[in-house]
């Protein structure tokens, strides 16, 4: 055992040699401006954006046909534009009180407010919340199912519309008479102060401590516009409005005094926007004469600022900030577009170089490989929510994309593999993958991290997910191994757009300053509905859909039934399922169906029976997994004729073994792969080995070892499958020894 302890250290060292030639020195700590970056739509006016949580942002503006309609970021995307309809005569105003919560108000065309809300589920609404309203209104939250809404009605007033959990209240007359419409903030639980502009031009507040209506009080100014307020803390209020000389204008409470009017200079069209992230911090926004924004910003101990931050703008700013030293603002584009340009915190960074080789019979380019890098630094740096940490390091490539030809590209042995890890470089990326670790042969791998060590293999998978697989790779590479106390862990068994969150430790071992047991640790991989091991299984088609990146779980799939089986077949019929055929297949073969083995075969020689095509994938992603649909099938094949015994199985597969066959057969190519010829029969007839192999059948091995005795028409041919025939004959060995096929894999 010492041995073992020693000889395990000394690679773990080593692989921490090979780690630290990759990182450069941590560059400075900085904040940035990102954009401009156009959101596209044609709106008619501001928009109104709102968050509800750490890196969420719904925005939500009123379309040509005069509907409202939603754009929002979700921590990884752009969603929309979704036309919520309706038909408002200005742009909406949205407030949110909960996470997952969004409540939006807008003026109607009989001038009465309407409604509409987010549950976090479905969206209701529209609600007539009556009333005849001069301008939209202006909305605030004080907590949780708390909404209070301000107006001005035809009578110059302001009234009042609140929500209180339960009904709502109003509308109140507030009185006053005002010039536009009211603008209100609320610094505590069952706090309000709402500010307007008189027929005097003068600033005036009116508020609510909790029992009473306090003011109008007027608090001076000449000012052009409503004023635009915003409260940083508890008792603290900072207002801010346009002069006669159109410079912005500051007006403060301090919890006990009006501070003000003081001078911030500045010559902006309309109103400023001014938001806060943090106490004792403002951020205030507009347009200037060449319509540029323009930013000015309070630190705590002074003004910063005018910044000029570019564009060419129809409207003053909306800006709005889901964390520390984060800022999103969103302004309408000449174009009538709404645009984007944000301000975030950089950490310190620690850079990693990678060098990428491809396999010589894949296309990869530099600017292909630095997009995929870029979406895996992205995983890193960003907080996605709860459970993220914004980690901080980046990667970059370390020279052009290089080229090997070593082995066929298609990795069916352990040997290929591990002769792919010992080449130079980093990253390397082939066709086919099939081989990783203690896990057994599994068409279904899609990555192999060495843990730790300074190599990872992958395949090419979907552009959106790419940066995910090389990053969980990239992982298992710096020590860490799989993860399933959530399932919005980046290491993960299994990929999917959410699969984004590392937490510190784990951040910590990206960066190299920890080294997280070099061994994987055992993942409890039975993906069901329930706990345990016989709990309910997932619906298959739920099942199938699901990308693991060490392999599909075989034992798991061995336990859904005949039923399911036919289930599959017809999604196996599907060109739009292609993506998850050579899951579909696997998932057959282990149920272990003679009754299947007919469809699998013209699956294999004919592809899915369906009508269509592979809709919104790309057209060489398409190819790829429809030959990797059929391979599968063959190995399916293996499965069943290893789990039933059918004789229809094992006499195809034994048949397959030679190229030539299928030109006999009535074969019909994947289209969009590789012109060579015969390269497709080769690549079957490879498959079809291991297939034999899998199934352990006595007149299985009889015939591996007949062709490694030479027992083939094409010489050369059995001078480059003797790996593979070893392979195949290995994993007979470990099939007869552990009893079935399914046990192969379970006891992994």
């Amino acid at each position: 055992m010492s041995g073992l302890i020693g000889r395990w250290r000394r690679l773990a060292a080593l692989a921490l040699l090979a780690l630290a030639a990759l990182i450069s020195a941590p560059t400075q700590s900085r904040a940035e401006w990102g954009g401009w970056e156009s959101l596209g739509g044609v709106v008619l006016e501001e928009q109104s954006c709102t968050s509800w949580g750490a890196n969420r942002i719904d925005c939500f503006a009123r379309g040509t046909d005069r509907a409202m309609y939603h754009r929002w970021w979700d921590g990884s995307n752009w969603g929309g534009w979704e036309n919520l309809g309706g038909v408002i005569l200005d742009s909406p105003e949205c407030v949110s009180w909960g996470a997952n919560r969004i409540d939006c108000f807008a003026r109607g065309t009989d001038a009465a407010m309407y409604h509409r809300w987010w549950d976090g589920s479905n969206w209701g609404g529209w609600e007539n919340l009556g009333g005849v309203l001069l301008d939209k209104p202006d909305c605030v939250t004080w907590s949780a199912n708390r909404i209070d809404c301000f107006a001005r009605g035809t009578d110059a007033a302001m009234y009042h519309r609140w929500w209180d959990g339960r009904n709502w209240g109003g509308w109140e007359n507030l009185g006053g008479v005002l010039l536009d419409r009211p603008d209100c903030t609320a610094w505590a639980a069952n706090r309000i102060d709402c500010f307007a502009r008189g027929t005097d031009a003068a600033m005036y507040h009116r508020w609510w401590d909790g029992r009473n209506w306090g003011g109008w009080e007027n608090l001076g100014g000449t000012i052009l516009e409503t004023p635009n307020c915003t409260s940083w803390s508890a008792n603290r209020i900072d207002c801010f409005a346009r002069g006669t000389d159109r410079a912005m204008y500051h007006r403060w409470w301090d919890g006990r005094n009006w501070g003000g009017w003081e001078n911030l200079g500045g010559t902006i069209l309309e109103a400023p926007d001014c938001v806060n992230w943090g106490a004792n911090r403002i951020d205030c926004f507009a347009r200037g004469l060449d319509r540029a924004m323009y930013h000015r910003w309070w630190d705590g101990q002074n003004w910063g600022g005018w910044e000029s931050l570019g564009g060419t703008i129809l409207e003053q700013p909306e800006c709005v900030s889901w964390g520390t030293n984060r800022l999103d603002c969103f302004a309408r584009g000449t174009d009538r577009a709404m645009w984007h340009r944000w301000w975030s915190e950089v950490q310190p960074r620690t850079v990693r170089a990678l060098t990428i080789r491809r396999h010589n019979t894949l296309a990869m380019t530099d600017g292909q490989a630095d997009s995929i890098l870029n979406d895996l630094g992205t995983v890193l740096t960003r907080n996605d929510g709860p459970g993220d940490v914004a980690c901080a390091v980046g990667v970059t490539r370390n020279g052009a994309v290089g080229a090997f030809a070593e082995t066929d590209g298609n990795l069916n042995t352990n040997a290929e593999v591990q002769q792919v890890f010992g080449l130079n470089g980093n990253i390397k990326v082939v066709p086919t993958v099939d081989f990783c670790g203690s896990a057994g042969f599994n068409t279904s791998i899609i990555g192999c991290g060495q843990t730790p060590g300074a190599s990872f293999i992958t395949e090419r998978f979907t552009a959106t997910q790419e940066g995910i697989l090389w990053a969980h790779e990239f992982g298992h590479n710096t020590g860490l191994p799989h993860r399933t106390d959530t399932s919005d862990a980046l290491m993960f068994p299994s990929i999917g757009s959410n699969r984004l969150r590392i937490n510190a430790s784990e951040c910590g071992s990206y960066g190299g300053s920890a080294l997280v047991s070099a061994f994987i640790v055992p993942v409890d991989m039975t993906v069901e509905a329930g706990g345990g091991n016989e709990a309910a299984l997932m619906p298959v088609e739920e099942f199938v859909r699901q990308v693991w990146f060490e392999g599909l779980p075989l034992d798991v799939a061995a336990r859904y039934s005949p039923a399911d089986a036919q289930t599959l077949l017809n999604m196996l019929n599907d060109p739009a399922e292609v993506l998850y055929h050579e899951n579909i297949a696997n998932v057959i073969g282990m149920i272990g169906d003679p009754a299947s083995t007919a469809a699998l075969i013209d699956y294999v020689e004919q592809g899915p029976a369906g009508e269509g095509g592979a809709e919104g994938i790309e057209p060489d992603r398409a190819a790829a997994m429809a030959e990797k649909g059929r391979v599968s099938a063959l190995v399916a094949l293996g499965y069943i004729a290893n789990r039933s015994e059918d004789p229809a199985a094992l006499d195809y597969l034994i048949a397959s073994t030679e190229p030539r066959v299928w030109t006999e057969r009535d074969f019909a190519p994947v289209t969009g792969l590789s012109p060579e010829t015969g390269a497709q029969d080769r690549t079957l007839s490879e498959y079809a080995l291991i297939a034999l192999g899998l199934s352990a059948r006595p007149e299985a091995i009889a015939h591996l070892e007949s062709l490694q005795g030479g027992g083939l028409r094409d010489g050369s041919f059995r001078a480059t499958i003797q790996s593979e025939i070893g392979t195949a004959l290995d994993i007979a060995g470990e099939v007869q020894t552990e009893g079935d096929v399914v046990d192969y894999y379970r006891n992994r």
